[in-house]
């Protein structure tokens, strides 16, 4: 990921006005925090559902109103907590105005943060701790503004470096990136660890790695809808992470 380039395009973003001209309609925030904790409390993992109309190589969906769609599916499965939906325009042509619409689930704008003028819709919202480095930004400052604005942020961090950076701040909710296994992240929790709210995304290859993670303190998954998923696809997912709490490890996830 070229960082330098996704700060460029971002500045022009905020320079051409979107985040003024199409801010959603505000709203009542729903709290994540609490409904991580409500899931735990009831025997489940919370699961956050990450999509996007597309990203840099290719379109996922044909039409905004297809993704709409699915959306609303999305919205309606019990296991699903929060949907994280990428609003940034230009590399992932997405659009802060389906932010206006009445979704029953958690909502996390999810953009490439720079500046407090990206900060106008959703419950939550994704901050990634190496793209704020980069950009020379005061990390403190981002997240103090969205506090004071109510939202709750999640800090995005790949290593231990990142994640000790963000035992530092106030953000509400640290979600570890995998690239590969779940080592990296064991590696982080077996040096590190914090009562906030931990997600994993990315790096799970079947229930054993679930439960493994559970164990080492893991609050919550991440996981992506793109375009290797039809909606059955997810569902079925959901049931392999469902089943890991009983212990089942015959099916890859």
């Amino acid at each position: 990921m070229d960082y330098s380039k996704i700060i460029t395009e971002v500045k022009k973003t905020i320079e051409g006005g979107y985040y003024e001209r199409f801010a959603p309609i505000k709203k009542e925030k729903k709290s994540l925090v609490e409904e991580i904790e409500k899931s735990m409390a009831e025997g489940k993992i919370p699961i956050i559902l990450e999509i996007s109309m597309a990203d840099e190589n290719r379109l996922y969906f044909s039409s905004k109103k297809k993704l709409l769609e699915h959306l609303y599916q999305i919205d309606k499965q019990k296991w699903i907590v929060a949907i994280n939906l990428w609003v940034e325009p230009k590399i992932h042509a997405g659009d802060i105005r389906l932010l206006s619409n009445n979704f029953s689930k958690i909502i996390i704008a999810n953009d490439y943060i720079i500046d407090p003028a990206q900060i106008v819709g959703g419950d939550a919202l994704v901050l990634d701790c190496k793209l704020i480095k980069e950009a020379e930004v005061n990390l403190n400052r981002l997240i103090d503004f969205a506090h004071e604005s109510d939202f709750e942020t999640i800090l995005k961090v790949k290593n231990l470096e990142e994640f000790e950076e963000a035992k530092k701040t106030e953000t509400d909710i640290i979600m570890i990136e995998n690239k590969t296994g779940i080592e990296q992240t064991l590696a982080i929790l077996n040096r590190l660890n914090t009562t906030r709210p931990l997600i994993i995304k990315n790096g799970l290859q079947n229930q054993k790695d679930i439960r493994t993670m559970l164990i080492a303190g893991i609050k919550g998954i991440e996981l992506n809808y793109d375009e290797n998923f039809s909606f059955e696809s997810v569902l079925k997912k959901l049931e392999q992470i469902k089943s890991s709490i009983k212990g089942v490890e015959k099916e890859k996830i």
